[in-house]
C-alpha cells in the first residue's frame, strides 16, 4: 500500500520521485487511458497542493514519459497515457460517468462512444451526435466542452477514416473495417 501521507514537493527527492512514480502507476492501472490533465489533478491532490503548477507539471511529464506510453493520437487538448502500447492497441472501450471533466476524458474514448452511437442508428447528424454522445460519456446534457470533444473524436475518426461525413450525416465506414 502507497504511503498516503501528504509530501513536500522537492523536485531534487528520490523518495518524493519513487513515491510518485508509483503513485503514477497506480493510476494508469486504475484509470488508463488517462489525460495528462487528469494526472496533474490527481497528483496535486496527492501531493497535498491546491493546483499542479507549471513546475510540478514538468516533473510530472518527465517521469510519465519515462514511465508510460504516450499514445500517438494525443493532440493539442492533451497527452493520452497507457502502461504500454500493447494495452492502447484495439481499446475499442470507453467509460461513462467517473467524476471527470470533459477536459479530462481522451479523445479515443469519445471517439469509441462517437463509433457506438453510429453503429447503433446506422447514420447520425452532428447536432444529435453531440447530444448522444454527452450522454453516452455520463453528462446529463451537453455543453462547450463536451461539444468540443465529440468534435474532436469525430475529426480523429475522419481523419483514421473509420467514419464518413455524407453531407452531414456520420456513418461508419465500411471499407475501413
Amino acid at each position: 500500500m502507497l504511503d498516503q501521507t501528504k509530501l513536500k514537493f522537492n523536485e531534487e527527492s528520490t523518495v518524493l520521485r519513487q513515491r510518485v512514480t508509483e503513485r503514477i502507476n497506480r493510476l494508469l492501472d486504475k484509470e488508463q487511458p488517462i489525460m495528462n490533465t487528469l494526472v496533474y489533478k490527481r497528483m496535486a491532490e496527492y501531493l497535498g497542493l491546491t493546483r499542479a503548477g507549471q513546475r510540478v507539471q514538468e516533473y510530472l511529464d518527465v517521469i510519465l514519459m519515462a514511465h508510460a506510453y504516450r499514445d500517438p493520437r494525443s493532440d493539442k487538448d492533451g497527452d493520452i497515457y497507457w502502461k504500454s502500447a500493447s494495452d492502447a492497441d484495439g481499446y475499442d472501450s470507453y467509460r461513462t460517468g467517473g467524476n471527470r471533466d470533459a477536459n479530462d476524458i481522451p479523445v479515443i474514448e469519445a471517439a469509441n462512444a462517437v463509433v457506438d452511437i453510429i453503429q447503433q442508428n446506422i447514420s447520425v447528424p452532428m447536432d444529435e451526435l453531440k447530444r448522444v454522445t454527452a450522454l453516452q460519456l455520463g453528462f446529463n446534457r451537453r455543453g462547450a466542452k463536451v461539444d468540443a470533444l465529440t468534435e474532436r473524436a469525430v475529426r480523429l475518426l475522419l481523419r483514421e477514416q473509420r467514419i464518413i461525413d455524407n453531407s452531414g450525416m456520420l456513418t461508419i465506414n465500411e471499407a475501413a473495417k
